[in-house]
């Protein structure tokens, strides 16, 4: 059994863990018994193909990574066994960009076996909510796929990842899987040209993947457009459970209000810019936020009681919990480099870290030999989480406690605020 399998359970419970909700939907469209590459968008280092990979656990995804991770055997083989494929880049050195080809042949095997690949098709990471213009290399492994073993049904699956926020926890992220596109479509385009079918094939899965994520054409909407996705967030918070759902609701949401958006004409986009500048500056002067005006409610004598009898519970999840959780924000703080791998690089030494600790005190627990430490032991994760739900209820009581402390006048008046720049994007 390769380290993908082993490792898949753990990463699936880190993430319910890291993200407060994964959507998702369309997973029917990913053929079981065909060969299939998957075109996703990548907002971050290494989210999406793990993400992949837990949400549609059916499926065994391949996908192609950084070739300088690979450079010592160790990691190559460890690289392997999770179904890593190497690319190496200019950077790398010519002797490692020889090494492409035998990746280009070892993935073309692949698809003739009827396997599945992941291919970032955008040819490099940015966290930015637009789809940017594809790479040709994904229609490029599809007709060597074909070249070489004739008409196997190959499917070109488009796939859409929008975050809320991937480098800070306990934030959403919205997966859509597309109608797959047979390339059999194209063969005669590419009997007379191949030049012509690549291309015709890039730009109809660059259509194909647009519905797919959030797409915000103009750089200058990116801020008003974040703000108008927490307001919407806000007036439709999510239920706890369960953590990973089927839906498209959410994102069809955040789809309508950038499209809302982009009908705007220049004055109209002024005017809700500045609109929503007032509001968000006038929260932080008062130190509340948005939620606090749109669900009031959390700052009730129930909630205050609750918070009180939960607080012991807390606190030995949370203090449980708190050295791998800090261990992994340091490090993404002294050593990640680039935004696209501070949420990633942070999640995965904190997971690796709590697999440490967990693994020490379950050794403990065989030298002790106790049943009260085995019962310690095994409600600590549930305190865990406990522990993470119990910050959200306080951090909302908090909030919706500020906002009760204003006068009517002001109260009255955020609140005004806040409906007239939902009825502008409406």
């Amino acid at each position: 059994m390769k380290l993908y399998h082993i490792t898949r359970p753990l990463v699936t419970l880190a993430f319910k863990i890291y993200f407060k909700k994964i959507y998702h939907f369309g997973g029917e469209n990913i053929p079981k018994d065909k060969p299939v590459i998957l075109s996703i968008n990548h907002p971050t280092a290494f989210f999406e193909p793990t993400i992949m990979a837990c949400t549609f656990p059916e499926h065994d995804f391949y996908f192609i990574t950084r070739g300088d991770v690979f450079q010592k055997d160790l990691f190559r083989r460890i690289c392997e066994s999770l179904l890593m494929i190497p690319i190496y880049r200019f950077k790398d050195g010519f002797d490692n960009l020889r090494k492409n080809e035998a990746s280009m042949q070892f993935i073309t095997d692949l698809l003739g076996k009827g396997q599945k690949i992941q291919i970032f098709s955008e040819g490099g990471t940015e966290t930015i909510k637009r789809l940017r213009p594809l790479q040709k290399g994904m229609a490029r492994m599809a007709f060597e796929a074909y070249k070489k073993f004739g008409d196997q049904d190959l499917q070109i699956v488009p796939v859409g990842f929008t975050y809320s926020d991937p480098h800070h926890p306990r934030r959403e992220v919205m997966v859509k899987v597309g109608a797959s596109i047979p390339l059999s479509n194209y063969y005669d385009l590419y009997a007379q040209s191949p030049a012509k079918a690549i291309n015709q094939v890039t730009a109809d899965v660059q259509k194909a993947m647009r519905p797919c994520l959030v797409h915000i054409e103009r750089d200058a909407d990116l801020k008003l457009s974040e703000q108008l996705f927490k307001l919407y967030r806000n007036s439709f918070p999510q239920t706890v459970f369960p953590l990973i759902q089927r839906s498209e609701r959410r994102l069809l949401a955040h789809q309508e209000i950038a499209d809302n958006l982009t009908q705007l004409d220049e004055h109209q986009r002024f005017e809700l810019g500045r609109k929503a500048d007032i509001y968000f500056s006038k929260l932080e002067k008062e130190h509340i936020n948005d939620l606090a005006v749109a669900q009031p409610f959390h700052a009730s004598f129930r909630n205050l009681i609750v918070l009180i009898l939960g607080f012991i519970p807390f606190v030995i999840g949370w203090f449980g919990h708190g050295l791998p959780n800090i261990y992994g924000k340091r490090i993404r703080d002294t050593q990640v480099e680039y935004l696209e791998f501070e949420g990633p690089v942070r999640a995965a030494v904190s997971t690796f870290a709590m697999v440490i600790q967990y693994f020490i005190l379950f050794i403990l627990a065989i030298i002790i030999s106790n049943w009260a430490f085995w019962t310690f032991l095994f409600i600590m994760p549930f305190l865990g989480f406990y522990s993470l739900i119990y910050v959200d209820s306080l951090r909302n009581y908090v909030h919706c406690s500020r906002l009760k402390r204003l006068n009517t006048e002001g109260v009255l008046d955020l609140r005004a605020q806040r409906e007239t720049i939902l009825k502008m994007v409406r």
